[in-house]
């Protein structure tokens, strides 16, 4: 599942990349030839960098989009602070990226922001820790909670026998 994991964000990512409005298409609202082949850039933000998780999950994705043609920007900070998150997350808006995917450190204190990046048209999905439901298209995770708990368990277990 590690393995996948990284394509899987990428993927519902880039899917949330197709979501529009409802209302059809018209030659008046259909996008100039030039902007349909924009770069299509994703940022990528990890709660912390120099953690192995985050790291690995980042070289995922930067192989991930390198073979499908898109960017992914690793953005975060060596230390794990909200305001880091939340500062990174209003960069992205005011940069105007496609669509971000974070690793929230505290649910609550990011919705704000998040809140906002959907609001100026930015996809929003969460990896690894979730956020409200109304602060993100998408949220995927390594795992359920029975599968994660039972994962944490063992592991226990097995150092302790060891």
């Amino acid at each position: 599942m590690k393995k996948n994991f990284p394509t899987l964000f990428l993927a519902l990512a880039l899917t949330g990349l197709g979501c529009g409005s409802d209302r059809p298409e018209t030659e008046a609202s259909r996008p100039a030839a030039a902007s349909v082949h924009k770069e299509v850039t994703v940022a990528f933000v990890p709660k912390i960098t120099g953690n192995a998780f985050f790291e690995a999950a980042n070289r995922g994705a930067q192989a991930y989009a390198a073979k499908h043609g898109f960017k992914v920007e690793y953005l975060g900070s060596p230390e794990a602070a909200v305001a880091h998150q939340v500062a990174i997350v209003r960069d992205l808006i005011a940069r105007r990226v496609d669509a971000l995917s974070i690793s929230a450190l505290d649910a609550a204190a990011l919705n704000p922001a998040l809140k906002e990046a959907l609001a100026a048209g930015v996809k929003v999905t969460t990896w690894d820790s979730d956020v409200s439901g109304d602060a993100r298209l998408i949220m995927v995770s390594q795992g359920t909670p029975d599968q994660l708990g039972r994962m944490l368990v063992e592991m226990g277990a097995k150092s302790l026998a060891g």
